[in-house]
């Protein structure tokens, strides 16, 4: 048996408020994102505590 583990970074547009999420086996670095619905230029920025305490919980410190 195999199993992976998966984490949903959810995502909201700062322009058209239209939301997507990502999914993936490690926790986003940042890096430049742009709104599927439409094409707003962003950059997403990883807080020091979502890179140890993904799991944990804790409400961000931010609104993002």
């Amino acid at each position: 048996m195999s199993n992976s583990i998966e984490i949903l970074h959810h995502f909201s547009c700062t322009s058209c408020r239209g939301w997507w999420s990502i999914a993936l086996e490690t926790v986003m670095k940042s890096r430049q994102l742009f709104c599927p619905w439409c094409g707003h230029n962003d950059y997403y920025e990883v807080e020091t505590d979502e890179q140890t305490n993904f799991m944990g919980g804790g409400v961000p410190s931010k609104d993002h």
